[in-house]
């Protein structure tokens, strides 16, 4: 049984909880609030918590120089980079963003039982009124949106809040059954799903298909699930920029550009594959630098995609390739292994929330925004604080 709890650390933890879920909101209402807003939350959090118990423990040293290794890996590519002067503000925003969310990782894991629980208590709610407006604005052509912002939308100009909403399900949905209301988390799931019918996000619909997938496999091959996963992705990393080539040749004629994957850009999105591949082989040691993509002019077909230069490649293993070379692999195979190394040791059922929001993540970036993105990291670092959460023993039943 829980030691009493006084009343005035019923409101703090009551504070405490509503400040998490504000942070979680953000990323369904107004996704680009991500670049800075969970690292405020957990800036004021961190000072409640500490009025609370009168200390702060120290954070996680090996999450910490994780964070310092990507800004240096990032500052280091100014060496190679084509364009070095002009990278210098993406190392800053990058390093900021990871730097400043510590305190909400700490917060995160400091956080009282009780405080947590009132978070899980209210964390659905945010999911269903965000859920039925996204869905209702889409079946209906957004009526509310276009109001307000005095122009006609297009569909894909709600992908953001369609994706953070997709990421961030499976964590409701484990809050939801952990806690007995099944019920609630059925209608949710059913939420996500007709979204997922109408929208015409293709990254958001991956997602949702390897979620389910990564559910299955953990009722029926667990003990397998987790190793599949990380060595899929680490398959990905390492083949794309031999197989993106070959891949478009074979498929991107086929595909055309008319018919199902139309809106995906499907054929566009096999020519830019294709063509940063080709220029990855001209340099696949150290890469071109950050934001390479943004200063090269690559040579291509010109057959789907009608320019010689982009902002990124819309693939994570590429992006990670024409930056960093094969220094970039090894760098994030080692990221992949401490992946690992902090899930091996769970149980199956603690294990398989934070699988699953890796592996819908990891396909997310395999085909959708740069990984420099001030709000994809924003929204990368709230799904890892959140499955951090989920594995704490102290909320284990």
């Amino acid at each position: 049984m829980s030691p009493l709890i006084s009343p005035s650390h019923q409101h703090i933890d009551y504070t405490l909880g509503f400040i998490v879920l504000l942070g979680l909101s953000s990323a369904l209402v107004f996704p680009l609030s991500l670049s800075f807003f969970p690292q405020l939350m957990g800036l004021i959090g961190c000072s409640v918590l500490y009025f609370r118990n009168r200390k702060i423990e120290r954070p996680d040293w090996k999450t910490v120089a994780i964070f310092l290794a990507i800004s240096g890996l990032i500052a280091i590519s100014t060496i190679w980079a084509v364009e070095p002067a002009k990278i210098w503000p993406r190392i800053y925003k990058v390093s900021a963003g990871l730097i400043l969310f510590i305190p909400f990782l700490i917060l995160i894991r400091d956080m009282p039982v009780q405080a947590v629980r009132i978070f899980q208590k209210y964390c659905f709610i945010p999911f269903f009124v965000c859920g039925a407006f996204i869905l209702s604005e889409l079946v209906f052509n957004f009526p509310i949106l276009s109001f307000i912002k005095e122009r006609n939308l297009e569909a894909w100009e709600l992908n953001k809040h369609i994706t953070s909403y997709i990421l961030l399900v499976p964590f409701a949905v484990y809050v939801l059954l952990t806690s007995g209301q099944k019920n609630i988390a059925l209608a949710l799931l059913g939420l996500s799903a007709a979204i997922l019918v109408v929208t015409d996000s293709q990254a958001s619909q991956l997602a949702g298909i390897v979620s389910v997938v990564t559910y299955l496999g953990y009722r029926f091959i667990p003990r397998l699930m987790l190793r599949l996963c990380l060595m899929a992705a680490l398959l990905a990393l390492f083949a794309m920029p031999w197989i993106s080539t070959a891949f478009y040749d074979l498929v991107a004629d086929k595909v055309g550009d008319e018919g199902v994957l139309r809106q995906a850009c499907a054929s566009q999105r096999l020519e830019i594959w294709d063509f940063v591949s080709r220029k990855i082989m001209e340099n696949p040691w150290t890469g071109f630098g950050v934001d390479a993509s943004r200063y090269l002019t690559f040579e291509s077909r010109m057959v789907y995609f009608k320019e010689n230069n982009i902002l990124h490649p819309h693939n994570m293993p590429l992006q990670l390739w024409i930056e960093f070379g094969i220094i970039g692999f090894m760098f994030t195979t080692g990221l992949l292994y401490f992946v690992y190394q902090s899930l091996v040791k769970l149980s199956d059922k603690v294990q398989m929330l934070p699988v699953i929001v890796f592996s819908s993540a990891f396909i997310v970036l395999m085909v959708s925004w740069s990984i420099w993105s001030s709000w994809l990291i924003g929204l990368l670092l709230l799904l890892f604080a959140f499955s951090k959460m989920s594995c704490r023993e102290d909320l284990q039943e």
